[in-house]
């Protein structure tokens, strides 16, 4: 138990040491507070060159360009499960016709198929 507590101590006190403050060339200031009324008013802030520099800002002048105009994107379309429904003949046949296709509406009592048989 003992080696496992010394262990545990190193390791807490060089990540202790890794937490330490470092010194910063970039001068300290003071936090900007924003005006007592921002009721829809813009805040502007002012940066020195340094300050710039420091938070490695990239300032460019806005123009003309093209822009993305696809995104491939993966996965699957399918239908509603909900919206979906099963329909079965009363009696087994050959298909003769189909008045509508997949993804027409359809109104209970519409005729969907025309179905030929020996049975009927």
């Amino acid at each position: 138990m003992k080696p496992y507590s010394l262990g545990l101590a190193l390791i807490l006190s060089l990540a202790l040491t890794g937490c330490g403050s470092a010194s910063s060339s970039a001068p300290a200031t003071a936090p900007v507070e924003p005006p007592a009324s921002t009721t829809g008013e813009s805040i502007h802030i002012a940066l020195t060159a340094a300050q710039i520099q420091a938070a490695e800002i990239e300032l460019a002048t806005a123009g003309p360009a093209r822009l993305r105009d696809t995104l491939p994107l993966y996965g699957v379309i399918g239908a509603n499960a909900e919206r979906v429904r099963n329909v079965a003949a009363r009696y087994p046949g050959v298909i003769k016709s189909m008045q509508h296709k997949v993804g027409d509406l359809v109104r209970q009592g519409d005729e969907l198929a025309t179905i030929e048989s020996n049975e009927s």
